[in-house]
């Protein structure tokens, strides 16, 4: 049965012989960093956000121009 598979792929033009490592094995490495540079990204900007709203709130105060 296995080799009646194998034939099929074969005649589409697909690879017979991909291994037997599964795939969530070559993805884990990059993936599993995706949580930490999300929650990082967000947090940065974040900050820029609230630093930039009091940046322009202290330029408000003293009358001082606040676009650059």
């Amino acid at each position: 049965m296995a080799l009646h598979f194998r034939r099929a792929f074969e005649t589409f033009g697909f690879r017979p012989n991909l291994g037997t490592r599964p795939l969530p094995e070559y993805s884990h490495n990059f993936l599993k960093w995706t949580p930490v540079i999300a929650v990082g990204w967000g947090t940065l900007l974040t900050v820029m956000y609230h630093y930039t709203k009091r940046r322009e709130q202290i330029a408000r105060e003293s009358g001082k121009d606040v676009h650059m």
